[in-house]
């Protein structure tokens, strides 16, 4: 699935399964603003909740850099 705004993905989060790892291709997205942010955390905890793994690839060095920055380089493997 492709999404280009986070609306479509955060109406998803009650498909992710369980055991099965969750990769989310970040190589469209061209900037992290605090709402995009806030749309990862709760993918993120959504997986958690569910035992299954999110990983975050092709993510931006802006994107990276705020992750760093709050703190949530958790969410980068």
């Amino acid at each position: 699935m492709t999404y280009t705004s986070s609306v479509p993905l955060q109406t998803k989060l009650e498909l992710i399964s369980e055991t099965k790892p969750l990769v989310l291709d970040l190589a469209g997205m061209k900037y992290l603003d605090s709402f995009g942010l806030g749309v990862l955390a709760s993918v993120f905890l959504a997986a958690k909740r569910r035992n299954c793994r999110l990983k975050l690839i092709n993510m931006s060095e802006q994107g990276q850099k705020l992750l760093r920055v709050t703190n949530l380089t958790s969410l980068l493997e």
